[in-house]
């Protein structure tokens, strides 16, 4: 069993440091590496998490040190960079989607399986206890035949303002949401949102995860640079319906809707799971309220939970993880929702 886990990073963009503001100076696991190849200069305040800092992101793929590295690049660059590190006997964690393309997901973990590695994808909000104590109040109130789920996450990440309803600001393809050849676009950056709540109450209640030939139907609302800028998408799986939205340029209620034949759920706030949650119930007219609150660090909760899991050796990741199949299930659905051509 190891003592410490020795990390290494891959870029320094918001997901980054995100995850080494997740880690303390006295723990379990340390940060050994991280490199950065043009940000160097935004470490100072930092710097007493990070053992190393390079800018050549060799340096932390080759560094004997490192057990494990976060890939925190571009969309565009999590498969090449995610092999060189397997190839190099490194596990990886991977800044969610892991891959944009299934067969380049599949290619990872025929290299990780060769070389006894694992592969993690960065989801963290599934760590979060509120999930579990959702799920725990939908049971204790007899929620059991599911009918249909609404699921939508995004926001206005263009910004400035409208006129007569008219937004002036354009966006930029130097800005890696709105670059077609980064993989910018609503269902690349926030889609894997609701796809991912979708699936924790659609597995719950249905023994299945969500399939990409459950998709019916959807909707892209491409913007001047050529990436969807809002999109929604529908699922029927025999008779459960399922409407999933996401976007770039509005300000979604980032909340998932149910409707049981027991009566409705409504959670809200899902993406800010260490604030408040409010569960809304209506039982036959008969309506309930609950509110969570926690102030737990998600993202050091899932890298527990990754640390056990490469202790234990385990072959198939339990939940909060997210299971390999079920990342490749939801590269397939995010493949297609973006594929204007399909």
């Amino acid at each position: 069993m190891k003592k410490i886990l020795k990390w290494g990073i891959l870029g320094f963009g918001k997901a980054s440091s995100q995850f080494i503001d997740s880690f303390g100076t006295s723990e379990d696991q340390k940060i050994e590496i991280l490199s950065s190849i043009s940000k160097t200069k935004n470490f100072h305040n930092k710097k007493n998490l990070i053992n190393n800092i390079s800018n050549s992101y060799i340096d932390v793929i080759k560094s004997k040190e490192v057990d494990i590295i976060f890939i925190g690049l571009p969309n565009n660059l999590h498969y090449e960079y995610s092999k060189l590190a397997l190839l190099n006997g490194k596990h990886i964690l991977v800044e969610k989607p892991a891959c944009i393309d299934e067969k380049q997901f599949k290619d990872l973990l025929e290299i990780s399986q060769k070389k006894n590695l694992k592969v993690f994808e960065g989801i963290y909000f599934r760590s979060h206890p509120n999930i579990l104590e959702i799920i725990e109040i939908l049971k204790k109130n007899n929620f059991k035949n599911l009918i249909k789920i609404i699921s939508e996450f995004g926001n206005d990440a263009l910004g400035g303002k409208k006129i007569f309803g008219i937004r002036l600001k354009k966006p930029k393809e130097n800005n890696r949401l709105f670059a077609p050849k980064l993989f910018g676009g609503a269902v690349w950056d926030t889609g894997c949102y609701p796809v991912t709540f979708a699936n924790i109450f659609f597995k719950k209640f249905n023994s299945k995860y969500l399939n990409h030939r459950d998709i019916i139907d959807k909707k892209n609302l491409i913007g001047s640079t050529g990436v969807d800028m809002e999109s929604e998408l529908f699922l029927r799986h025999n008779n459960v319906e399922i409407k999933l939205k996401t976007s770039l340029i509005n300000n979604l209620k980032n909340s998932i809707e149910m409707e049981f034949q027991e009566g409705q759920v409504e959670i809200s706030n899902l993406l800010n799971l260490g604030n408040q949650i409010t569960i809304k119930l209506n039982i036959k007219n008969k309506f309930l309220e609950y509110k969570l609150n926690s102030d737990l660090n998600i993202i050091k909760s899932f890298k527990n939970k990754i640390f056990q899991s490469l202790n234990n050796n385990e072959e198939c990741f339990n939940y909060p993880l997210v299971n390999n199949f079920e990342t490749s299930e939801n590269i397939k659905i995010l493949n297609k929702w973006s594929n204007l051509n399909a």
